[in-house]
C-alpha cells in the first residue's frame, strides 16, 4: 500500500558564535554522513575536550554521552541466534532476555544520512481540506532546525550523481522496526543489561544458525517514534570517520524552520501545497543483500555477538 510522506531532516545548532553553520552546511549541499561506529559508542569526545583533556583540565564526561536516541549498539546487526548455538552455559541462556544478536564488525564502517519520514492523509471535514500527521515529541531532541524535502525525487538524483562520480553504492528507503524476540515469542521484560562477547567471531561459523536475517535497515522497535527514512553509503573504506558527501546547493529543492515552527509551517504547506509522494520503496544502485554483503566483506566477514540479560519480572 503507497504511503503519502514528505522527509524532515532535523539539525543540530552548531557553536554559539555561529549556530546555524550546520544548517548553512546542509543547504550548501554537504551531507555530513556519520558512520554506524559512532552510535554503536556510550561516550565521544568533541576537539575541545580532547584539547582540554591534553591540558591537564578536568573533563566534564556528561557532554560525552550520545542522546538517548541516537546512541544503539544494535546498529549493524545481521541477525539473530539461538542462545545454545552460542555456548552450552545454562546460567547464560537462563538470563538471556533475547536471542543472540551477530552485529557485523564490517557495518562499523557504513556512513549513513537520516530522515524523520512525515506520513500524512488528505481529508474533507465539512466540506474543508485537511490534513492529519503526527511528529512525535521525542523528535525535539534531534535539532534545532528543521529542513523540509520539497522535491525529494530531485534530492535523490543529485545524491545519486555525486555517489556514482565517485564510484560508491548507496541505497535509500525506510528502516523497519523489529520487535525482539526469544525462541521465536516476544523477548522477556525486565531489568536487563547488555553484554557484548570479547572477541570477534568468523560469520560463517554462525551463519547457518542465523533465525532472522538483518541489515542496515533494521532497528529495534523501541526507535520507531523516528520514523526513520535513510541514505546508506558503502565507500569500500575501513573508516569510522564521519564522511561529507557534496551534492551542490539544495536551497531550490528545501525550505527550513525553527523547530519549535514546525507545525505551523506543516500546517500552512500543507494547505498551500498539491504535495506528490514518490512511493519510492528503495532507491539505490545496489540492493540490500548487496549491501550487506559487502559491508561484511569489508569487515573480513568478522561479528560481534551481543546479548541481553537480566531478571525476567
Amino acid at each position: 500500500m503507497n504511503e503519502d510522506y514528505i522527509l524532515l531532516k532535523f539539525i543540530s545548532s552548531a557553536d554559539k558564535c555561529n549556530r546555524k553553520k550546520y544548517l548553512k552546511d546542509f543547504l550548501n549541499g554537504s551531507l555530513y554522513m556519520n558512520t554506524l561506529n559512532y552510535f554503536w559508542n556510550e561516550y565521544y569526545r568533541d576537539s575541545q575536550n580532547k584539547k582540554q583533556e591534553e591540558g591537564g583540565n578536568v573533563i566534564d564526561t556528561s557532554n560525552w554521552i550520545l542522546p538517548e536516541g541516537q546512541k544503539d549498539v544494535f546498529e549493524g546487526v545481521i541477525g539473530t541466534i539461538k542462545g545454545n548455538k552460542f555456548s552450552n552455559d545454562n546460567d547464560l541462556q537462563k538470563a538471556l532476555m533475547s536471542d543472540l544478536y551477530l552485529r557485523a564488525k564490517g557495518f562499523g564502517y557504513c556512513n549513513t544520512l537520516c530522515f524523520y519520514k512525515l506520513k500524512y492523509q488528505y481529508f474533507t471535514r465539512f466540506g474543508e481540506k485537511c490534513v492529519a500527521y503526527n511528529i512525535n515529541t521525542n523528535m525535539k531532541l534531534f535539532g534545532d532546525y528543521v529542513i523540509i524535502i520539497d522535491n525529494q525525487l530531485e534530492l535523490l538524483e543529485r545524491i545519486r550523481k555525486a555517489v556514482e562520480k565517485e564510484k560508491y553504492k548507496f541505497l535509500c528507503g525506510s528502516v523497519k522496526y523489529r520487535i525482539p524476540k526469544l525462541d521465536g515469542k516476544h523477548a522477556r521484560k525486565g531489568n536487563s543489561v547488555i553484554l557484548k562477547a570479547n572477541e570477534e567471531f568468523q560469520l560463517t561459523k554462525y551463519a547457518n544458525y542465523i533465525s532472522s536475517e538483518k541489515n542496515c535497515f533494521d532497528k529495534m522497535d523501541k526507535f520507531s517514534y523516528q520514523n526513520e527514512w535513510r541514505i546508506v553509503l558503502y565507500r569500500g573504506a575501513k573508516t569510522y570517520e564521519p564522511y561529507g558527501l557534496e551534492i551542490g546547493n539544495i536551497r531550490d529543492i528545501c525550505h527550513w524552520v525553527k523547530a519549535e515552527d514546525l507545525d505551523t509551517e506543516l500546517r500552512i504547506y500543507f494547505h498551500n501545497n498539491k504535495i506528490k509522494s514518490p512511493y519510492l520503496v528503495e532507491y539505490g544502485n545496489c540492493t540490500k543483500d548487496e549491501l550487506r554483503n559487502l559491508f561484511c566483506k569489508l569487515g573480513n566477514d568478522r561479528v560481534e555477538v551481543l546479548a541481553v540479560i537480566g531478571e525476567k519480572l
